[in-house]
């Protein structure tokens, strides 16, 4: 998985901001070609380490300045976190720490790869080890910046993600589940179903992200105003994320208005919008998670937080809305990050072409 040998051939761009004469360097000692050789002279150091402790403190105090200077969310480097924990638990396992800290290139290559393969041994997904390997390049990337070292990850080729299907629900499938839960069962009677309802609509009908969704507070849902909205605060992204006002289609009105009337009749002292069929208390991911696995479980269709946000983006497509509009509506910042949300259905593109109509002529 080696790339980058020789100059010029590699489709993969470094991913830590290295010059070409740094980068040729670095090339030609990967390639293992002797430093007696002619090459730009070598300006930063190898990616090396006393111990595993060391490291990790050193991935601490990166991780907390991201937080502080660049204004990474605690998502964000909790995720960084993350993936440098199973890295680690691979160096343990295989007693291959002194290998990557030793700070030679080759064999920390090598080491990456295998920590590569030992993820998809353990089962797992395609998509898990790509996010694994973005996440352990970033950290790496800064330390690398600010301590003037080279970035093992960054002549290792990127794993390519998994493709999951679905990626987005049908408009059936969607009408599906809301059908099942509004007459499932459910433990906390009426408030849940109402809440449950209310709470995938603002994710399918509003592209809410999860976060977003959870983090609502009452006075930013405005049902009775002529043009009904959701006010974020705190999006995606850096520096506490992009605000952005979100326009509620009809359904979403209708589902918050019922959920919120009965909200109010608890008397709940929390201000969040979505909370507990139990106590006086906002609702956490875990929830959001065993809400998704019944649905799942008991009408076959698969559905995820993200999934619904995909949805919603389609669904907006297929309406006839503006990209401009959808990536209002979304948070996005491009117009490329909007087109892999949206998504054709089956039977949609037949239907469109189905449309085209030109008088031929009639034949004489």
């Amino acid at each position: 998985m080696i790339h980058g040998t020789h100059a010029g051939r590699s489709s993969h761009a470094p991913q830590n901001g290295m010059t070409p004469e740094l980068l040729a360097a670095a090339q030609l000692i990967l390639a293992g070609i002797g430093s007696t050789l002619p090459f730009p002279a070598l300006t930063t150091l190898p990616f090396q380490f006393p111990s595993l402790q060391h490291l990790d403190e050193r991935l601490r105090e990166t991780l907390q300045r991201a937080e502080e200077v660049d204004g990474l969310s605690s998502k964000t480097t909790a995720a960084y976190r993350a993936s440098y924990r199973q890295f680690r638990r691979y160096l343990r396992e295989t007693n291959r720490d002194h290998l990557f800290l030793g700070g030679q290139a080759q064999s920390q290559v090598r080491v990456l790869e295998d920590w590569i393969a030992w993820l998809r041994a353990r089962g797992a997904s395609y998509t898990t080890v790509n996010t694994y390997w973005r996440s352990l390049h970033a950290p790496f990337a800064r330390i690398a910046r600010e301590d003037g070292l080279l970035v093992p990850t960054s002549f290792v080729q990127t794993p390519k993600p998994g493709r999951t299907l679905p990626r987005f629900l049908t408009r059936n499938a969607l009408s599906d589940v809301f059908r099942f839960v509004r007459n499932y069962q459910w433990g906390g009677g009426p408030f849940e179903r109402a809440r449950n309802t209310a709470l995938l609509a603002t994710m399918a009908l509003a592209g809410c992200r999860l976060g977003e969704t959870l983090r609502l507070q009452v006075e930013d849902v405005d049902v009775e105003s002529s043009t009904p909205t959701i006010h974020i605060k705190h999006g995606k992204g850096r520096n506490g994320g992009k605000p952005r006002v979100i326009c509620m289609p009809p359904a979403l009105v209708a589902a918050m208005t019922t959920y919120l009337d009965m909200r109010r009749d608890k008397g709940l002292a929390t201000d969040r919008v979505f909370v507990s069929v139990q106590g006086d208390q906002p609702i956490a991911v875990v929830t959001v998670r065993r809400l998704c696995r019944v649905i799942t479980e008991k009408t076959g269709i698969k559905i995820a937080p993200h999934l619904l946000r995909h949805t919603c983006a389609t669904l907006m497509r297929q309406e006839g809305v503006t990209d401009r509009l959808s990536m209002e509506q979304l948070g996005h910042s491009s117009l490329a990050v909007l087109q892999k949300y949206s998504h054709v259905a089956p039977g949609e593109r037949s239907a469109a072409i189905a449309r085209i109509s030109v008088d031929l002529g009639d034949e004489e």
